[in-house]
C-alpha cells in the first residue's frame, strides 16, 4: 500500500512542474519591406522545449499563430544562449511563416523567416519594447550587408 503523504506529495509535485513548465513572454516582430509591426506573446515550455505563439498586426489586426520546435542546435546542454531552431506560423490573412530562431539566454530569442509571399519577417521574444526595436532594426542591417557582400 501506497503512503497517503507519498500520494499527497507525488500531486503537488505534479502540480508545480506543470504550473512552472511554461513561460509566457512579450514578442515583437516585422517584415524587411512591409510598414507592418506585429505584437503577441510567446508560450515557451520550458521543460520540453519548444513554444507556440501568436502576433497581432498593430496597423492591420492580421493574426498569426504557430509554433517554435524544439532546438536542433544545442551547443551545451547547460545553458540556453546559442540553441538553434526552426518554426512555422499561419497568419488569417492567408500566408505562413518558415522561420530559424536563436536562443540569445534562456528567456529571450530572435530570428527571422521568410513568408509564403517571399517577404522577409525578422522577431525577437522575451525583451523590453526598446530591446526588441533595437535587436530588429541590427537584424535588418546585417541582412542588408550579407546581402550586398
Amino acid at each position: 500500500m501506497v503512503p497517503k503523504n507519498f500520494i499527497r506529495i507525488a500531486v503537488l509535485l505534479l502540480a508545480l512542474f506543470s504550473i512552472h513548465g511554461c513561460a509566457t513572454y512579450k514578442a515583437v516582430g516585422t517584415f524587411k519591406d512591409i510598414d507592418q509591426i506585429m505584437v503577441g506573446n510567446v508560450d515557451h515550455n520550458l521543460f520540453l522545449g519548444g513554444a507556440s505563439f501568436e502576433l497581432t498586426g498593430v496597423h492591420s489586426n492580421i493574426k498569426c499563430e504557430g509554433q517554435a520546435m524544439k532546438p536542433d542546435f544545442i551547443p551545451n546542454i547547460l545553458f540556453c544562449e546559442g540553441q538553434r531552431g526552426r518554426g512555422v506560423g499561419r497568419c488569417t490573412d492567408g500566408r505562413k511563416i518558415e522561420f530559424q530562431w536563436v536562443a540569445d539566454s534562456c528567456t529571450k530569442s530572435h530570428g527571422q523567416g521568410e513568408d509564403s509571399l517571399g517577404n522577409t519577417f525578422y522577431f525577437t521574444s522575451g525583451q523590453s519594447e526598446t530591446e526588441a526595436q533595437e535587436q530588429i532594426k541590427e537584424q535588418i542591417m546585417n541582412k542588408q550587408k550579407s546581402s550586398s557582400e
